[in-house]
């Protein structure tokens, strides 16, 4: 897939969240519930993904706020014993789940459904790049999960993106609440802002299905662009700029004590097929940008 960064298109900033549970599964809200508290709090779009179960809320899309069908479809087992949580982002309509479904018959189901496909927090799932290789058709993995953090420590799967990324896998990157209780870092906790020129389904599932966005905890991606070797990026106040690069170290510029840093410029190395970004503000937190495909 040839990278399409979100600040080339013409269009609007979308903000929404894209891995949300109700009462209809384990959460504590009413779909109509969940909805409202993230209209408030100024998102545009989001999905209901609530576990193994389709949950229609598309009556409560309107001109300004849009909301994607979605699931979380728990599957197999990785090596460790552990089970795949594969989430569908925008589908048509519920899904039959059979006794024993694989990953990759699920993944083929959202498909078929006419969603995209992510891997759901790596990381506390006990995955290692070698459970998600042969996976076929995902659109990506969630980078950060915010509820997994709160409970364990383990929501940021960095590694495992990085892992495939440098094996040739083209997946892009989420940040979610995977809000149920609407506590600290369990709202608000991870989102994504999507480059599109209008608020409707088709529209917003063709932007994230080919990158046009980026995710983020707080700080805010401006501008990014990469000609030849140069990658330049614009952002909010941040401490810390990182450059990963898939056959390379990476590079990283930190700020002075008590400045804060708004550009960068990085020089990718010869032979570099993959590189992202991501800038961490005075607080910690975190914005990545998708992957920039090279070759």
């Amino acid at each position: 897939m040839a990278w399409v960064g979100p600040w080339r298109p013409q269009g609007h900033w979308y903000r929404g969240s894209l891995h949300i549970h109700t009462q209809a599964s384990d959460g504590v809200l009413t779909p109509s519930e969940v909805i409202e508290k993230y209209k408030r709090a100024g998102y545009h779009f989001v999905c209901i993904t609530d576990h193994d179960r389709f949950t229609d809320a598309s009556g409560a899309s309107g001109e300004d706020f849009l909301v994607l069908g979605g699931i979380e479809i728990t599957c197999g087992q990785n090596q460790i014993g552990r089970p795949y949580h594969i989430v569908g982002v925008g589908i048509e309509g519920s899904i039959r789940l059979a006794q024993g479904m694989t990953p990759q018959q699920a993944i083929n189901a959202i498909r078929e459904r006419g969603g995209l496909a992510f891997v759901g927090h790596p990381y506390w799932s006990g995955h290692t790049f070698e459970d998600l290789i042969e996976l076929d058709g995902l659109a990506g993995l969630e980078v950060f999960n915010g509820v997994c953090e709160l409970l364990s420590g383990k929501g940021l799967s960095a590694v495992q993106w990085d892992d495939l990324l440098a094996r040739k896998k083209h997946w892009l990157g989420l940040a979610v609440d995977d809000f149920h209780w609407g506590q600290a870092r369990d709202f608000e906790a991870g989102w994504v802002v999507v480059r599109a020129p209008s608020l409707d389904e088709k529209t917003i599932l063709s932007a994230l299905g080919q990158g046009i966005f980026y995710s983020s905890q707080g700080p805010r991606i401006i501008n990014l662009e990469s000609h030849g070797p140069a990658l330049k990026v614009q952002c909010s106040g941040s401490r810390r700029i990182d450059c990963i690069v898939d056959t390379d170290p990476g590079n990283r510029l930190e700020a002075p004590a008590g400045k804060s840093l708004f550009d960068a410029e990085f020089t990718l190395p010869d032979g570099a097929s993959c590189a992202r970004v991501q800038c961490i503000d005075a607080a910690g937190l975190v914005a990545w940008s998708n992957p920039i495909f090279l070759t």
